[in-house]
């Protein structure tokens, strides 16, 4: 975990996700090995073929559910780099 001014981001060898503090939520971004159709996603940047940042908004507890605890198995499986072996 490295804290930061405004966020806090998470790495293993690489960054794999982050989350932004704002008054009644928290933007949290997931770096996946490929897009998500999700209409949860607020927005999905695409880096490279393997690097699909995906945004999303927690309002509340009951948003952290399944789903999320999945991208972020899927997002730290990025972090390790495991797509490149």
């Amino acid at each position: 975990m490295i804290p930061q001014k405004s966020r806090v981001v998470f790495q293993a060898r690489i960054r794999f996700a982050g989350a932004t503090p704002r008054r009644s939520n928290l933007i949290c971004h997931f770096i996946l090995p490929r897009k998500i159709d999700n209409g949860r996603f607020q927005k999905i940047e695409t880096f490279n073929p393997n690097c699909h940042v995906h945004y999303l908004r927690i309002n509340d507890e009951a948003d952290l559910d399944r789903d999320v605890v999945n991208w972020l198995k899927q997002a730290y499986r990025v972090g390790q780099q495991e797509y490149l072996a």
